[in-house]
Formats: C-alpha cells, structure tokens, sequence
C-alpha cells in the first residue's frame, strides 16, 4: 500500500466503518502520500510484464478516425470483463492472496457505501473505484491545494468520483493527462481547454468521461517528453494514520506511475499524489494487517 502523508489543510473527523452513519456526506478528505512512494496496488512482475508487451503493442496501432459508437462498446465490454475477473479472483483465490486483508477492507467500503446509500453512479460500486456523495466537494477541496494551483500538468485517473477534479484541471487552464480505463482502449491522452486542439467553445463537461478523453484528446506514445506536476488517483479506502491507500485491486495506478517515471515523465522524489475520499472510506481499523 502507497504510504501517504496527511495534507492538513483537509483533515477532518473520521467515521469508523463500523458506525451507525457517516459524517454529513458534503464533507470529504484529501490525503497525500509520501514523495519517494509509489502509487497504487502491488502487482507481480509477471503482470506488470504483460501489460508493458499490451501497451507495446497497442501504441503500434494508431487510428486516423475516432468511432465513437464502436470506442464505447468495446470500453462497456472490456469494463464487464475486468470486472468479472475482478469477482472469479476475489471468489476463488480469496485465501492464496498475499494480502487477503486489503479485500476485507475492500468489500467492507463497498457494502458500506452500498448499504448507506452514500454511493453514486456507476452502482453497484464493488470492483470498482467507487462514486460517492461528495465526490464534486471533494474535487473543489483539492483544487484548494497549493501544489494543484502551481501544477502545469496533472495527471488524473480516469474514474467517475474523479471526474469533476478532471473538469477543474481544464477549467483552471492547465494541462490534462488521463489514461483510458485499465488501458485497454488505449494508452494516455493530454487534453488542454482553449487551444487550436480543444477551442474554447467546447464544452469542458464533454471533455472529462473516459469518451470524451478519447474523441477530444492528443494520444501520446511511451517516448514523448512531458513532465507531470501532480497525480490524482481514486481510492477505495484510505488510513488517517499512515496514509495507506488501496485501490479496486488490479494495480494499474502503480503501473501508469512506474512507466511515467521510468520514461522521466515525472520525477518520483518530488511529485505529490493525492486522492479524493468520502469520510467513510476513511478506515482507520477492522482488519489486522500483517
């Protein structure tokens, strides 16, 4: 898990898994992880290995015309597939996995969140990064960070709780780089509002889904020279007292992070990453680490 250091501009209360309700859901946490880590799930080399020959192979085969129909059936299919992958290795390989605890902590926020009716759409929210109420207040408590305000370039995940944060990174005029979804549909765009690219008689809203990233957005290469300012990542569950984070479990923010710093597209030391969480996925307890 990412060690992350607290931002206490924004701390506030916890709520415990365990309570009967959750803090006003207006109310969300922003959280910071150390410079030196990196971000996101722990994946095996073996993995990360075949995604690098996907990735290879998938920045070979460049398309000269976006169809948007086609982008997003394939998107909605390839999304079911992962996710129902998702649920055979949570079902059945529950008791090989090295850290069987980050799924307990996993499903506890998603039921959670379910079960409250804290969650927001896409539902339900298992497997995924969820969407939750709060998640536009939580993107305007980030923007308040001095490291969003003087960052050129921010790089943004490209979940639905973080779409609004995607929305302030255009609005604000800087530049946006997101990836497509697990990167199966494609590898990174950059997207900057008010350009000859993008004018500025198109909608920001149409710019910040996973489609419009698409339509609008410059693909980049593994090779281009870019430099990353900020990174925003989703979370399912967050610690108020390490700052650990977890994801959906698969390990893709860890993957984007290790090829943007191995290609010296941001440098690990200094860049900051930060999430937006509601207070339930605050988890400060429940399940015995390791």
């Amino acid at each position: 898990m990412t060690q992350l250091a607290l931002c206490r501009a924004l701390v506030l209360a916890c709520i415990a898994l365990s309570a009967t309700a959750c803090a006003p859901h207006s109310v969300a946490a922003a959280f910071l992880p150390q410079r030196s880590s990196c971000c996101g799930e722990a994946t095996s080399n073996n993995n990360n290995l075949r995604r690098t020959h996907f990735l290879t192979k998938l920045f070979a085969e460049e398309s000269s015309t976006f169809d948007e129909k086609s982008f997003e059936t394939d998107r909605l299919s390839k999304d079911a597939q992962a996710m129902d992958e998702m649920k055979k290795t949570a079902t059945e390989e529950y008791s090989k996995l090295r850290t069987p605890w980050k799924w307990a902590i996993r499903k506890a926020v998603w039921d959670y969140l379910e079960e409250k009716d804290l969650a927001q759409f896409p539902r339900p929210v298992h497997h995924r990064i969820p969407n939750f109420v709060g998640a536009d207040e939580a993107a305007a408590n980030l923007a308040t960070l001095p490291e969003f305000q003087s960052a050129k370039m921010v790089k943004v995940n490209p979940d639905t709780p973080q779409r609004q944060v995607r929305h302030l990174v255009l609005e604000n005029g800087k530049t946006l780089l997101t990836p497509q979804p697990r990167l199966r549909t494609g590898f990174f765009q950059t997207l900057k509002h008010g350009t000859e690219a993008i004018p500025s008689d198109v909608p920001i809203h149409a710019l910040t889904s996973s489609k419009g990233a698409a339509k609008n957005g410059t693909p980049i290469t593994l090779y281009e020279k870019y430099t990353v300012d900020l990174v925003v990542v989703g979370s399912t569950a967050v610690c108020p007292d390490t700052g650990a984070r977890v994801g959906k479990g698969e390990g893709f923010a860890e993957l984007e992070w290790g090829i943007l710093s191995e290609q010296g597209n941001l440098d690990a030391s200094k860049v900051l990453v930060v999430t937006t969480v509601h207070d339930c996925q605050v988890f400060d307890g429940g399940v015995e680490e390791p």
